[in-house]
């Protein structure tokens, strides 16, 4: 897998065996989503695995496709599981997850609000573990989600 952090796919018109083009750094690459590749820091809803939510943190490619790197909102409680007998650092689970176009969806309010007295208007979160609206977050106390 190539990785680079901060060089956004660039869709082409051409097809290649029935998948959009995308270049990353001049390298000619397969997209497999229909959707156009997001924004880094733009929010997503990982349709695998029970990841859901999480933010683009870069880009990469393997096997010929584009994919992002993205930084979910909660990991799957068999993901931290798995990773604390996988990965070099026990623990810390790993973070970023590999997600091809055609493994993510939108996210039609992509914030969350604590209370919904809140300035910014978003939807409530069921939770405090939930709340993505980053002005609820500094309120309470926490760190903010997005780069």
């Amino acid at each position: 897998m190539a990785v680079n952090w901060t060089a956004k796919p660039v869709l082409t018109d051409e097809m290649d065996e029935g998948f959009r083009v995308a270049t990353i750094d001049g390298i000619k690459l397969k997209w497999s989503g229909t959707l156009d590749v997001p924004d880094l820091g733009e929010q997503i809803h990982v349709t695998f695995n029970g990841f859901g939510r999480g933010f683009v943190r870069g880009y990469c490619y393997m096997d010929g496709f584009a994919a992002l790197l993205v930084e979910p909102e909660k990991l799957p409680d068999w993901y931290v599981k798995q990773s604390k007998t996988t990965h070099y650092k026990p623990e810390m689970p790993m973070k970023i997850i590999t997600v091809f176009g055609i493994e993510f969806k939108t996210v039609d309010d992509p914030f969350r609000c604590r209370y919904d007295d809140c300035s910014k208007g978003y939807p409530v979160a069921t939770d405090d573990e939930h709340v993505t609206c980053p002005a609820c977050r500094k309120d309470m106390g926490l760190p903010p989600l997005t780069a």
